[in-house]
Protein backbone atom coordinates (compact mmCIF):
# COMPACT_ATOMS: atom_id res chain seq x y z
CA UNK A 1 0.00 0.00 0.00
CA UNK A 2 1.40 3.44 -1.09
CA UNK A 3 1.17 6.06 1.80
CA UNK A 4 2.16 9.37 2.79
CA UNK A 5 2.19 11.09 6.00
CA UNK A 6 1.17 14.41 6.63
CA UNK A 7 2.49 17.08 9.46
CA UNK A 8 1.29 20.88 9.48
CA UNK A 9 2.18 22.83 11.68
CA UNK A 10 0.42 26.00 12.64
CA UNK A 11 2.79 28.08 14.36
CA UNK A 12 5.76 27.80 11.64
CA UNK A 13 5.83 30.67 9.62
CA UNK A 14 4.84 32.76 11.95
CA UNK A 15 7.43 32.95 14.08
CA UNK A 16 9.60 36.23 15.31
CA UNK A 17 12.57 35.51 13.24
CA UNK A 18 10.46 35.99 10.18
CA UNK A 19 8.53 38.94 11.37
CA UNK A 20 11.25 40.70 12.24
CA UNK A 21 13.39 40.08 9.07
CA UNK A 22 10.15 41.20 7.08
CA UNK A 23 9.77 37.79 5.65
CA UNK A 24 6.86 36.26 3.91
CA UNK A 25 4.17 35.12 6.81
CA UNK A 26 1.78 31.87 5.83
CA UNK A 27 -1.50 32.43 7.60
CA UNK A 28 -3.38 29.11 8.81
CA UNK A 29 -5.78 29.27 5.96
CA UNK A 30 -3.03 29.27 3.06
CA UNK A 31 -1.49 26.09 5.06
CA UNK A 32 -4.93 24.35 4.82
CA UNK A 33 -4.96 25.05 0.98
CA UNK A 34 -1.20 23.71 1.01
CA UNK A 35 -2.36 20.60 2.53
CA UNK A 36 -5.29 20.22 -0.12
CA UNK A 37 -3.02 20.25 -2.96
CA UNK A 38 -0.51 17.76 -1.34
CA UNK A 39 -3.72 15.55 -0.97
CA UNK A 40 -5.10 15.52 -4.31
CA UNK A 41 -1.46 15.58 -5.97
CA UNK A 42 -0.99 12.33 -3.76
CA UNK A 43 -3.99 11.19 -5.33
CA UNK A 44 -2.98 11.76 -8.43
CA UNK A 45 -0.18 10.05 -8.35
CA UNK A 46 -1.46 6.63 -6.71
CA UNK A 47 -1.37 7.33 -2.81
CA UNK A 48 -3.80 5.04 -1.52
CA UNK A 49 -3.57 6.30 2.32
CA UNK A 50 -2.60 9.54 3.84
CA UNK A 51 -2.31 10.08 7.46
CA UNK A 52 -2.40 13.28 8.62
CA UNK A 53 -1.01 15.04 12.41
CA UNK A 54 -3.56 16.25 14.58
CA UNK A 55 -2.77 19.73 15.38
CA UNK A 56 -4.48 22.80 17.22
CA UNK A 57 -5.70 24.57 14.23
CA UNK A 58 -7.29 21.64 12.69
CA UNK A 59 -5.84 22.03 9.22
CA UNK A 60 -5.87 18.34 8.51
CA UNK A 61 -9.69 18.34 9.35
CA UNK A 62 -10.50 21.23 7.12
CA UNK A 63 -8.98 20.04 4.43
CA UNK A 64 -10.26 16.80 4.43
CA UNK A 65 -13.55 18.47 4.46
CA UNK A 66 -13.31 20.92 1.81
CA UNK A 67 -12.16 18.31 -0.35
CA UNK A 68 -15.13 16.05 0.64
CA UNK A 69 -17.94 18.96 0.00
CA UNK A 70 -16.06 20.06 -3.11
CA UNK A 71 -15.98 15.64 -4.14
CA UNK A 72 -12.50 15.76 -5.06
CA UNK A 73 -11.30 13.47 -2.14
CA UNK A 74 -10.65 10.32 -3.74
CA UNK A 75 -8.39 8.33 -1.14
CA UNK A 76 -8.56 7.74 2.48
CA UNK A 77 -7.14 10.51 5.12
CA UNK A 78 -7.26 9.63 8.23
CA UNK A 79 -6.21 12.01 11.14
CA UNK A 80 -3.95 10.19 13.82
CA UNK A 81 -5.91 9.45 17.56
CA UNK A 82 -2.75 11.00 19.31
CA UNK A 83 -4.71 11.03 23.26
Amino acid sequence: MKTIGIIANPSSGKDIRRLVAHATVIDNYEKVNIVERIILAAQKFGTEKIYIMPDTYEIGYKAKNNLIYLKQLGIDVEILDMT
